[in-house]
């Protein structure tokens, strides 16, 4: 299973709150992708360790959301 999370920051996905959150996983040749519901700017957002970076005004409620994520799509898996 691989899982990535991604900021979407096309040029026509911005919104007032920024460009969106993206969680994509695949698993047997199988792709799948949730929308987060948060919303981070590029400058609150780490690209390289798939994070918001700590000034995000929702930081610690993100990270909560992901592991959440992460455990929801470990167990189903197993």
């Amino acid at each position: 299973m691989k899982i990535k999370v991604k900021l979407l920051d096309r040029a026509g996905k911005r919104t007032k709150k920024g460009y969106p959150i993206i969680v994509y996983a695949s698993h047997n040749y199988q792709d799948r992708d949730w929308r987060t519901g948060y919303y981070a700017e590029r400058n609150q957002w780490n690209p390289k360790l798939s994070k918001p970076t700590s000034k995000h005004p929702d930081y610690y409620m993100i990270l909560d959301y992901l592991i959440l994520i992460f455990f929801m799509l470990i167990s189903t898996c197993q």
